[in-house]
């Protein structure tokens, strides 16, 4: 990967893009990854979520996922 590259996906993934008088840019495309890539199991139902970690348990296994704890694939 470019130096480029890796810079810009770093500050693209950071928290904290605020405008200098403090207030989040909403026009931004910098986002709090983490967030983000959670925030399907918030907005989704217990038995979806269930679903989904039963069934891509080995995926997200290797990329570190934090199970909900209630997964039907223990």
């Amino acid at each position: 990967m470019l130096d480029n590259t890796r810079k810009w996906v770093y500050q693209a993934t950071q928290v904290g893009n605020t405008s200098p008088k403090g207030s989040v840019n909403a026009f931004s495309t910098t986002r709090d990854s983490k967030k983000i890539a959670f925030k399907w199991r918030v907005k989704t139902s217990l038995a979806i979520v269930q679903i989904v970690e039963k069934h891509c348990r080995s995926v997200m296994k290797r990329l570190g996922y934090k199970f909900t704890g209630t997964s039907l694939a223990k």
